[in-house]
């Protein structure tokens, strides 16, 4: 992939609340508490002496500030509640409004 500063690196998200349990499903309000944008990282696992496996063990992440996906608290000493669900665009995908009654959270 040839990367074209901003359009495929940075991706937007989209953190809200949510309203269920596993046992009974919610939905989550059309308006995001929380936004931000994030970048994809790679690691790479290495054995004890510090080489590669092989082969490769890669794992991806999504890499975002934790204002992003955390329920903001005032002179706190301790990190706010994670959001629940996370809404990720990938890059240079259209941005489109949320349904007004999002499909229920997969979890």
């Amino acid at each position: 992939m040839n990367l074209e500063y901003p359009l495929n690196v940075v991706w937007y998200i989209e953190t809200r609340p949510w309203s269920g349990t596993k046992a009974i499903p919610g939905f989550a309000p059309e308006v995001p508490s929380r936004m931000g944008s994030g970048v994809v990282v790679e690691l790479e696992q290495l054995d004890p002496q510090g080489q590669p496996f092989q082969p490769q063990v890669i794992r991806k992440y999504l890499l975002t500030c934790s204002h992003v996906v955390r329920e903001p608290v005032e002179n706190a000493t301790q990190w706010g509640n994670l959001l629940e669900e996370i809404r990720r665009i990938v890059p240079s995908d259209l941005l489109r409004k949320p349904m007004s009654n999002p499909p229920k959270n997969p979890t």
